[in-house]
């Protein structure tokens, strides 16, 4: 970016091994634990917008590095937050940042909300004039992902039947990129009904249009590629693949009822098996019939250097496995209470008072036994 006289506001090197700006954002590294503690992760557009609410107390932020917001930089965030919130300017460039990051969140199953400044402000402004405080309460009440999204496009196209046509044929590609079945067919029933229109013009473009059914790969086809897992399930993998003795302990977390990638059920059945028939050790999974990408990606991982040594005291092994089960367990939940979503939108839509009330009765209980009040 330029200034006035040609002298540059940002500087960045070229880009190398080292530095590159589409993977790196501005503070990660010291703002992690922050992020942790919150289990929020701030998302802001400049680098001094970033200094000057860290100034102020709010540490739980990152920036990119003089460049738009990409999928890889999401995919970072995910290890330290559960929840990504936008913090962007008001203005048509803020709101188009805002609008063009939103399928990274969904495709990265990341929990996003926007909060959008008030006009003439940006992040640098707002909290010098209001306060860290208000810089808060503005992100409590973000807005989440669908809702942002939808009045957004509604207010450029209006609800016409033109602009019915085109705030579809916007929202398609963002009901695609989401990576969870439960959270696309309740983005469709959403839409749906805020259109008034049937769920059949987002699935195949025409009411009553059913998409045509998924090709299935064989196992060791390319949905096998272990390394190319969504974060969480890798993670899970390489536990697994690691200290499979805890495998019982995620089986009564619901191992067993999450809806896995193929490559990672493969894992889990084959440690069942193993489990079944003696020790549970890892090398023994080199035993059975692994194709050659699983084996590859099993000894790569039994003969890399361990992270960390177990302990007698608080041990990191048995505490990474509790966390994986409440991931677990909490993921449960979540779909549980999308499934429930969809049921009461639909028994809304027809009329069943007596059936929604039920419906959000049991609502309220999968939310509470998901966060615990």
């Amino acid at each position: 970016v330029l200034l006035g006289d040609g002298r540059p506001k940002y500087l960045n090197s070229s880009e190398s091994v080292i530095f590159d700006d589409s993977r790196l954002l501005f503070v990660l590294f010291p703002h992690r634990e922050a992020m942790r503690r919150h289990r929020r992760a701030l998302v802001v557009e400049g680098n001094f917008d970033l200094l000057l609410l860290a100034v102020h107390g709010i540490d739980n932020v990152v920036a990119p590095l003089g460049t738009a917001l990409t999928r890889t930089h999401i995919h970072s965030l995910r290890s330290y937050a559960d929840e990504v919130v936008l913090l962007f300017d008001a203005d048509a460039a803020g709101l188009k940042a805002a609008l063009r990051s939103v399928p990274f969140l969904l495709a990265e199953q990341v929990t996003g909300r926007v909060a959008v400044l008030p006009a003439g402000h940006d992040p640098d402004s707002f909290v010098r004039a209001e306060g860290p405080a208000a810089v808060t309460a503005l992100v409590e009440s973000a807005r989440p992902l669908a809702e942002f999204v939808f009045d957004a496009l509604v207010r450029e196209h209006g609800l016409t039947l033109a602009g019915k046509s085109r705030i579809v044929s916007e929202l398609k590609p963002l009901v695609e990129a989401a990576a969870d079945a439960d959270q696309r067919a309740l983005m469709i029933a959403h839409f749906s009904e805020k259109l008034g229109l049937s769920p059949g013009y987002f699935q195949g473009g025409r009411p009553g249009r059913q998409p045509p059914p998924p090709v299935e790969e064989p196992a060791d086809g390319p949905v096998s590629r272990l390394a190319a897992l969504p974060r969480q399930e890798q993670q899970l993998v390489d536990f697994l693949i690691l200290y499979p003795e805890h495998l019982g302990m995620l089986q009564a977390a619901g191992l067993g009822r999450m809806r896995l990638a193929p490559a990672t059920a493969r894992i889990v059945a084959l440690l069942e098996e193993l489990a079944a028939s003696g020790p549970c050790q890892p090398e023994r999974l080199l035993t059975l019939p692994l194709a050659e990408e699983e084996r590859a990606y099993v000894v790569r991982l039994l003969t890399r250097p361990p992270s960390y040594e177990s302990a007698a005291e608080d041990d990191p092994v048995r505490q990474l496995g509790e966390e994986l089960a409440t991931w677990l367990r909490s993921t449960l939940q979540k779909h549980t209470g999308a499934g429930l979503q969809q049921q009461i939108l639909e028994a809304s839509r027809l009329g069943q008072t007596d059936r929604v009330m039920e419906l959000l009765r049991l609502k309220l209980e999968s939310e509470r036994k998901r966060t615990g009040f």
